[in-house]
């Protein structure tokens, strides 16, 4: 079965509210929960009963290969994620809330089923040599950085693999900033790292007046093309292949923006990075920060957090990147600070 009933695409979850996307985290929060639900969306069972509600006579006739599909619903019941009524399976009231979200429950759910295994088998030590971790780790195999700068087709579909995860996590995350952040008056915005540029499209949603320009590697710049081509606001932005930290930039803009790629980095390159953006804004531009804070490990990381505590030594505060702004010059910053599903923020700064 490969229904696409209650398919979604990427604006059909516009809602008032920019965070109602964070009701899905109640769904990946323990192990055999997200099991059961990752594969109920998987052979599209989801879908079915929430087309129409199902007998147990419909679902064996529907799937026949599925000899426990009660037994999953009956797990899923518990979940709060579907109910049965009269014999007949349906999806609960408060789960259908989450069907526009289905693109993001699945990215975490899948990242987390990549992630999990590693965690089980190395997880002494991941607490006490990272660098070895990450060598034996399977999960890095997606990360195949190296294939980003030659424009092939194995290329391009070796990095939109990883692509998928970012972008769908960058979609509802951006909605929040695009709420959060005034810019008006501001019309040139370079995002550096700006990955298949969906970062730059919530911009631009939120502004009718932006244009964008996405730098990043030449075959993140191409799997972002192809992303965005159907888009209204696609001739809005332009990707630009470089090297941000050595290459020529685009000049004389109103913003620059760095989202969830500076806590990748060391201190010295993220130096270089904000020294580089400097360079390249109007008098009167600002560059934006987006990142996560450190994990609060005083509450138990759930299930569909693990790529999140993978790369929790790497998230820094908002006050070093702060000192890196004052340090080049930026008098003029502050910092919005907020909660999503783990804790995230924004550094503003303006040089006057």
């Amino acid at each position: 079965m490969h229904s696409k009933a209650l398919c979604s695409d990427s604006s059909s979850a516009l809602h008032n509210n920019a965070t109602d996307y964070l009701r899905v985290e109640q769904y990946v929060a323990d192990f055999v929960t997200a099991q059961a639900l990752y594969t109920a969306l998987k052979i599209d069972l989801i879908d079915a009963v929430g087309y129409k509600p199902h007998s147990e006579t419909m679902l064996n006739k529907a799937y026949p290969e599925y000899e426990a599909c009660p037994m999953l619903l009956e797990q899923l019941q518990a979940a709060g994620v579907t109910t049965k009524e009269e014999g007949y399976w349906k999806l609960s009231e408060e789960f259908k809330k989450c069907l526009p979200y289905k693109d993001l429950l699945l990215a975490k759910l899948e990242f987390a089923n990549l992630l999990a295994p590693d965690l089980l088998q190395h997880y002494e030590l991941f607490l006490k040599d990272l660098p070895a971790f990450i060598q034996q780790a399977k999960v890095f195999e997606l990360f195949a950085y190296d294939r980003c700068f030659e424009v092939t087709e194995d290329n391009i579909q070796a990095t939109r693999n990883w692509m998928r995860f970012t972008t769908s996590l960058t979609r509802y995350e951006g909605r929040v900033i695009a709420k959060q952040v005034d810019l008006k008056g501001s019309q040139k915005h370079l995002d550096i790292g700006g990955n298949s540029g969906e970062f730059a499209l919530q911009l631009c949603k939120a502004n009718p007046e932006l244009r964008s320009t996405v730098v990043d590697l030449p075959v993140v710049c191409e799997v972002g093309k192809q992303h965005l081509c159907d888009e209204p606001e696609a001739n809005r932005i332009r990707f630009f292949a470089a090297d941000a930290l050595t290459d020529p930039l685009p000049m004389q803009q109103d913003l620059v923006t760095f989202k969830s790629i500076l806590h990748d980095w060391p201190i010295p390159a993220c130096e270089r990075f904000i020294s580089r953006a400097a360079e390249t804004l109007a008098p009167e531009g600002q560059i934006i920060i987006c990142e996560r804070g450190p994990l609060n490990l005083k509450k138990t990381v759930p299930y569909g957090l693990l790529p999140m505590l993978l790369f929790n030594r790497s998230f820094r505060s908002a006050e070093q990147y702060l000192k890196i702004l004052h340090d080049q010059g930026f008098k003029n910053c502050s910092v919005q600070q907020f909660e999503l599903e783990t804790p995230f923020f924004m550094v503003i700064a303006k040089r006057n």
